[in-house]
């Protein structure tokens, strides 16, 4: 649109934070990385600038610095998402932040930049004592708490748990999405669960439960109207890796998977599904004989500012 795509178009800081905001999100879900991480801190340095603005655009803020945190994550300005979540505690009590609605929106960005940012970096025990504070709050705030954040809780956890090699932990948390009736509110989510749980139960084996698991998976992403290459891919190599007298061949399974997803994710849209699950590291781990933590540690190392 000529109003955000122009210069010098917003009527009033109120509009160019909303413009800036509105940027960053399209370069976002273009896979813009640089240009989000712009937009974003120019939408959050207006606010901060603002006073009256800031107190009476309380949720825009917040939701601007948890989108700011996640494109810091992606481009490794690990410092600068640690920053933000100082900054997201430092706004308890100010005008514009002190309601419950505003205390749970600051907990939940809180609490997922500060999981997102050690799970980058492959920190998995980091999160441990975050996970314990992030149960003891969803008790104390109960229904003030929407579903959205519990269904992404949820999902990062096990995630986490999987970080760790715990993986009936993992498994326990997947399922509290994949059992949910309400798995139209984040359909996004919900899809990329059930790809993770496959890769769950065949850490942990559960080859008979697998033939089951990829048909019924596989019925699931036919009906979907987006289907990408990839998730197929992951699908036909499941469908291979479980076969009987394959434990020789499973390398070589790997490598082939691993040529065949570095082809296809070459194509930017193809690369969605690493938002979710880094199955490049998860490839790369059983290529090399390491565990997936330290294929995430050597991917998420910061860039040295030599």
């Amino acid at each position: 649109h000529y109003l955000i795509a122009g210069k010098n178009t917003a009527l009033s800081r109120r509009a160019a934070s909303i413009c800036y905001y509105i940027k960053g999100f399209c370069s976002a879900a273009n896979r813009e990385a640089e240009e989000s991480y712009k937009h974003f801190s120019r939408a959050k340095q207006i606010l901060d600038e603002n006073s009256v603005l800031l107190s009476d655009l309380g949720k825009r803020y917040v939701r601007t610095i948890a989108n700011l945190m996640q494109v810091q994550i992606k481009i490794k300005r690990y410092d600068e998402t640690i920053t933000l979540i100082n900054d997201l505690e430092n706004l308890k009590g100010k005008n514009g932040f002190k309601s419950i609605d505003m205390q749970v929106l600051i907990f939940c960005t809180r609490s997922l930049g500060r999981l997102l940012l050690n799970m980058r970096q492959g920190k998995f025990e980091e999160n441990i004592p975050i996970i314990e504070f992030i149960g003891e709050q969803f008790t104390l705030y109960g229904s003030k708490i929407n579903k959205e954040p519990e269904i992404i809780f949820n999902y990062v956890i096990a995630y986490n748990h999987f970080g760790l090699g715990e993986y009936n932990k993992s498994l326990h948390w997947i399922n509290k999405i994949l059992n949910d009736n309400e798995n139209t509110l984040r359909q996004d989510v919900y899809a990329y669960a059930r790809i993770f749980n496959l890769v769950i139960h065949y850490e942990l084996n559960n080859i008979d439960l697998l033939h089951y698991i990829i048909k019924s998976t596989q019925r699931y992403l036919g009906k979907q109207q987006q289907q990408y290459k990839v998730e197929k891919l992951l699908v036909e190599f499941f469908k291979k890796a479980i076969k009987p007298n394959l434990s020789e061949q499973t390398a070589s399974l790997f490598a082939n998977l691993h040529d065949e997803l570095r082809q296809l994710f070459s194509d930017e849209s193809q690369r969605v599904i690493l938002e979710y699950f880094d199955f490049s590291s998860w490839i790369k781990s059983k290529v090399e004989g390491k565990s997936f933590q330290e294929m995430v540690i050597q991917k998420g190392a910061p860039i040295s500012k030599k």
